[in-house]
């Protein structure tokens, strides 16, 4: 322990006369000091607030990664290269010992360092929200739907597989089909029409939604339904007006048929959210809401399934929801600086970071080469042949290897006020660093503990 102690306040000593670090941590104090007073949003509390949590949080976060990688791949190396390891590996240290205090000297530095960042934004954030010129009715809003962990329920959807093999049933029975059809195109076919039917609403119809495992908020609290749709068609979105219409919640203490109405009247294309009491969460955990559309141009509008409705009930407070935020990024942090670890006790600096850059790009771009081949409406991959099948293949086999610096970023839920839940936090940890980090990890610490330093020559 006293060995890997030291380790770790020589890596602190050594980080902070590089010239590398006092650049992006300067830049670190520009972003938390600077961007607040510049980045304008639209003079209202909520906005003020998602952009202060955007661009001040989210800019933090990349430029203390950006300093733990770099510091991460030049430790090692320039210390090899500086025939410095040389001395500490000549006492009885294990090289993993070794490895390990470099890593946790990195992470504790600049995990530090990221602490006080985000201690300071939380702050400043907070400071803004009492001095600043905001009616009450903002502060309430802003409270409610920006400073909050909102868990997100969707609807219960329909069996769409069983549908449609009903609806190819019935076709087949009743010879409506040719018979040298495709069944997956008939199939396919067949689901858009089900779900044209089911996003689509006529003047005058309704339709319903149900959302199940809601937890009980209490009676007191205020529930928040999200919802966007179309006038017409979701493909005319220039076309789009103001339109009237009807939202239904069923009142559990009314009965099965009691609904309490909420008249509307809002601008189709854009997101809006209308407040629900509490009590509208029945015994068994359910809410059900429907929507009749009563446009006044007699025009159809269109529910798309990405668009909601989608139910969202406050389930933690701000400060809580802001530090698992945080947590996540030193999170990535210690992903980082693992990578750049691994990385600097096999190559030299500058080789260290540009495979460290490689890595990341391809952590980046391997999910939108998995999206890459098209689907068909059953959600199955369509081949042209063994030119888009291989390169898939290869891409879903990276995956599950590459981590993408993606996955630790929670910037966007936090400023939208989305729950950031302990399911997330502990995947996240067990999974991208557990799973797929640690094995890179332990390649890197046998290839450092085989390495011959000794044939290593400076240049």
């Amino acid at each position: 322990m006293r060995a890997l102690m030291a380790i770790l306040v020589q890596t602190w000593r050594s980080s902070v006369r590089l010239r590398v670090f006092h650049l992006l941590l300067g830049l670190a104090l520009l972003v938390v000091i600077a961007v607040p007073l510049t980045v304008k949003a639209d003079g209202t509390a909520a906005g003020d607030v998602q952009i202060l949590l955007t661009y001040t949080l989210g800019l933090l976060t990349a430029m203390v990664s950006a300093a733990a990688l770099w510091i991460a791949c030049a430790g090692l190396s320039r210390e090899i290269e500086g025939y410095q390891l040389h001395l500490v590996v000549s006492a009885p240290v294990p090289r993993w010992r070794l490895w390990l205090g470099k890593w946790l000297g990195v992470v504790t530095l600049h995990g530090l360092l990221l602490v006080i960042g985000a201690t300071a934004v939380y702050g400043l954030l907070q400071w803004r929200l009492a001095h600043g010129s905001y009616k009450p009715e903002e502060l309430r809003q802003v409270r409610e739907e920006v400073l909050a962990g909102r868990r997100e329920y969707l609807p219960v959807q329909p069996d769409f597989r069983r549908l449609v093999e009903t609806e190819y049933q019935k076709r087949l029975k009743d010879g409506t089909l040719e018979a040298n059809h495709n069944p997956t195109v008939v199939r396919g076919e067949i689901l858009r029409q089900v779900r044209a039917r089911g996003s689509e609403l006529p003047p005058g119809a309704s339709r319903f939604w149900v959302y199940r495992d809601v937890r009980d908020p209490g009676a007191e609290a205020r529930l928040f339904l999200r919802y966007r749709f179309y006038i017409g068609s979701a493909s005319s979105r220039t076309d789009q007006k103001l339109s009237e219409g009807v939202w239904a919640l069923r009142d559990p203490a009314a009965g099965e048929d009691g609904f309490a109405a909420l008249p509307q009247r809002v601008m189709s294309g854009a997101f809006h959210e209308v407040v629900l009491p509490g009590k509208l969460v029945a015994a068994d955990h359910t809410l059900v809401a429907g929507y009749t559309n009563l446009d006044q141009t007699k025009a159809p509008v269109v529910f798309q399934p990405a668009d909601g409705p989608f139910l969202l009930a406050p389930e933690s407070g701000f400060l809580g929801n802001y530090l698992r935020a945080v947590t996540l990024a030193l999170l990535q942090v210690a992903f980082l600086a693992a990578i750049g670890c691994v990385f600097g006790g096999i190559f030299s600096t500058p080789v260290a970071l540009f495979v460290s850059a490689m890595y990341l790009v391809i952590g980046l771009l391997v999910q939108s080469a998995v999206r890459a081949p098209q689907q068909d409406d059953m959600g199955r991959y369509q081949y042209q042949g063994l030119t888009d099948r291989i390169p898939h293949y290869v891409a879903l086999t990276t995956r599950a290897f590459v981590v993408s610096v993606d996955d630790f970023d929670a910037t966007g839920d936090l400023a939208r006020g989305r729950l950031i839940t302990w399911h997330k936090l502990l995947g996240t940890a067990g999974s991208l660093l557990g799973l797929r980090t640690l094995p890179l990890v332990v390649f890197g610490i046998w290839v450092l503990t085989r390495r011959e330093l000794g044939t290593v020559v400076r240049t």
